[in-house]
């Protein structure tokens, strides 16, 4: 079969052809709307110039349906493409080529579509290497060396040197591109070993991965990509949990803090929900949370209950429960006009227990499992040891600084300065078993 580039073309697909060489880069629809071509007869042009192109990257706006291909034409492509044009320019100058849409310029196509798929590559396979790290953080060097950017042999040395940077409109959105697979290759090596996050990243991997994010999602605003937004949006949603969920298991408060400190709402919308729902749980959201950590990480024993408890300054939450599932659930407010002593929540506690004890069928307990901010929790087993204990319930685990208290595992992870944040790691869990 012929191509289009072998033929002799009609002054429609002239018009298709100039697009593509004025574009650089571009989409299937974006090349539509340049045109103001419909995108059936797009999706007929294409084909015929298929040898001539290279898909750069993939991206997804958000919406329902595959990701979106970015093209780009070869330097054989663009010499073949002036050749066809030339005989038509008398007929094309009335519409004389624009500048490079900056919307869908990708810097050095070929590097950057390898360094894509390595890092497509360390998603899917969720893992990451010493060697393949490095060749990545080498691409993107050489890539941002050819566009006259700050280089950076460590991911991230080069933050706080940006402000005082003059840079072009086409540095800016090569910056965004790079700064894209930044952000992603610095969120999929959260779990990467230690020595090998030091070698490569200059900070904390969630807040610089974040910093990324949001510079490139600023840069695609002002150039009206909204496409590209939605799909920066998208991703990391979809892969924020594994920040959350180190920066709660491993990391001081002052991680998860200074994360949401950093993060704009009005930048990454989807994010922002999201960790907006764990840092600041809802009561019925507190009691999920801790059933999602529960049914991960523990095992109710065989014929008996058990019961979660997490106290906070402003909430109580209470549940009893069986293989099956809640059987009862309490939450009690705390407000600052009435807050409730330790003895009052112990006999809350107290009150449900026995309740529970007197239902026909009702299980032994086999133990209460207690998370929550630690002050709070200490003075309830302080109480409680005594008011509670009696009933003999079983093991009553007393929060400490050196132990956690929600696990029969032995787990020390999660009890971190003044909170223990069982609900939030169980949030966090849930969502990510949502975004899969």
């Amino acid at each position: 079969m012929q191509t289009l580039l072998e033929a002799r073309i009609n002054l429609r697909q002239a018009k298709v052809l100039r697009a593509i060489l004025r574009l650089g880069s571009f989409t299937r629809k974006r090349l539509a709307e340049a045109t103001g071509q419909d995108l059936t007869y797009i999706n007929q042009v294409i084909p015929l110039i298929g040898s001539f192109l290279v898909s750069t990257e993939k991206i997804r706006s958000g919406r329902p349906g595959p990701p979106e291909e970015v093209l780009s034409l070869t330097p054989e492509g663009e010499k073949a493409v002036l050749a066809q044009l030339s005989p038509l320019i008398e007929e094309l100058k009335r519409e004389a080529p624009g500048p490079i849409d900056l919307a869908t310029y990708i810097p050095s196509p070929k590097q950057y579509n390898l360094v894509r798929e390595l890092i497509d590559d360390i998603e899917k396979n969720s893992s990451v290497s010493s060697a393949r790290l490095q060749r990545v953080v080498s691409l993107l060097a050489n890539i941002s060396e050819n566009e006259n950017l700050p280089v950076e042999q460590t991911i991230g040395e080069s933050q706080n040197k940006l402000d005082s940077i003059q840079l072009s409109d086409k540095q800016q959105v090569a910056m965004a591109r790079i700064d894209l697979l930044r952000g992603k290759l610095s969120w999929l090596s959260v779990e990467a070993p230690e020595d090998l996050r030091q070698q490569v990243f200059a900070f904390d991997l969630g807040v610089l991965g974040l910093k990324y994010f949001q510079y490139a999602t600023k840069v695609f605003l002002s150039q009206g990509a909204k496409e590209v937004v939605e799909s920066i949006d998208y991703w990391s949603t979809k892969h924020v949990h594994s920040v959350l969920l180190r920066n709660l298991t491993q990391k001081t408060p002052a991680a998860l803090k200074m994360f949401w400190r950093h993060l704009d709402a009005a930048l990454l919308p989807g994010v922002y929900r999201l960790v907006e729902k764990i840092v600041s749980p809802e009561p019925s959201e507190i009691l999920d949370g801790l059933l999602q950590y529960y049914n991960q990480y523990c095992q109710i024993p065989t014929n008996r209950a058990v019961a979660l408890l997490d106290i906070r300054r402003n909430l109580m939450t209470f549940a009893i429960v069986e293989r099956n599932g809640p059987f009862i659930a309490k939450s009690v407010p705390i407000s600052a006009e009435d807050q409730r002593s330790d003895k009052e929540l112990v006999d809350v506690v107290y009150n449900c227990l026995t309740h529970y004890r007197q239902m026909p069928g009702s299980s032994a307990i086999d133990r209460i499992f207690v998370t929550g901010e630690l002050g709070r929790t200490k003075r309830f087993n302080e109480i409680a040891e005594q008011a509670i204990g009696g009933m003999h319930i079983g093991d009553f685990y007393r929060p400490s600084q050196e132990g956690y208290p929600l696990a029969t595992l032995d787990d020390t992870r999660l009890t971190h300065g003044e909170f223990s944040r069982a609900a939030e790691v169980g949030l966090t869990l849930r969502a990510a078993k949502f975004l899969a």
